[in-house]
This record gives structure tokens, C-alpha cells and sequence, in this order.
């Protein structure tokens, strides 16, 4: 291609056609829809990622005793942390008294031909799972609880 060509297809030389403006005109007017389009599918994409974002974001419902475990921790020793391990171990070991207390609670009931678990049978429970004065302790504490809660006024 010659120098004299190439200077008739460019804008504004003399000779040069309109035809190659026009198209130029088009060509930039497709490309910015296009952009358009592409921006709104992006902001639409972005979007949908935040609302999956938010949805991951959200807390996990905690099932077990770390809450209450730490509450006591604090309540007689403010300054002491425990360890994930030795929270997972306090934790199997609540899940574990809490199972025991309570099939040995549901055996009585069943002994007893009743189909309301009492706190007769809790006791009884407590007794029979948790050895000598440790038994008579826990139960001790549990009715101190239960009057706590029934003498609370709200």
C-alpha cells in the first residue's frame, strides 16, 4: 500500500472519504453499549457475590457449654484463659454427665411407670451417677437453682 492511500483513508486528510468517519462513529457507539452492558452484568455479578458474601458471613449456631464454661472461668478467675483443646475436653465431658444424668433419670421414670420426668428422678439420678458427697452436692446446688428460679420475679 502506497503513502498516497494511506492518507486518503485517514480523518480529516484531503481526499479522505466520510464513509471511514461514519464507521469510526458506529464502531465507538457499539463499543460503548457494549461497555454499557458489560458494566451492568458486572455491578449485577458483584452484586450477587456480596449477597453469597453476606450469606457465608453469618454465624454458626454454637451447640455446647464453651459459653457457660467460660462465664464460670471468669467468674473465679478473671484473668485466665483456656485453650480450644482443654474447652473441647470440658465439653465432651459435660455432653457425657448430661447423657448419663439423663438416661439414669429416664430409667427411673420408667421404674417408677410414670411419663413425666420430676425432679424426684433427677435426684435420684444425681445420687446414683455422681459418687458420695459429690452426689450430695450436686443435688444440694440443683435446688438452690430450682428456687432461684421459681422465687424469680420478671
Amino acid at each position: 500500500m502506497t503513502s498516497s492511500k494511506r492518507a486518503g483513508n485517514m480523518k480529516g486528510s484531503p481526499g479522505g472519504s466520510d464513509h471511514g468517519d461514519a464507521l469510526m462513529a458506529e464502531a465507538s457507539s457499539v463499543t460503548t453499549e457494549d461497555t454499557q452492558n458489560c458494566e451492568s452484568s458486572e455491578m449485577k455479578e458483584e452484586a450477587l457475590e456480596k449477597k453469597r458474601k453476606r450469606k457465608r458471613k453469618r454465624r454458626r449456631r454454637r451447640e455446647g457449654y464453651e459459653k457457660c464454661v467460660y462465664n464460670v472461668l471468669k467468674q473465679v478467675h478473671p484473668g485466665m484463659e483456656i485453650s480450644t483443646a482443654a474447652m473441647a475436653i470440658l465439653n465432651n465431658l459435660m455432653n457425657d454427665m448430661f447423657e448419663r444424668l439423663a438416661d439414669e433419670a429416664a430409667r427411673l421414670k420408667n421404674y417408677t411407670g410414670q411419663v413425666t420426668l420430676s425432679s424426684r428422678e433427677m435426684q435420684g439420678a444425681v445420687k446414683l451417677v455422681l459418687p458420695g458427697e459429690l452426689g450430695k452436692h450436686a443435688n444440694a446446688e440443683g435446688v438452690k437453682a430450682v428456687i432461684a428460679y421459681l422465687s424469680y420475679d420478671a
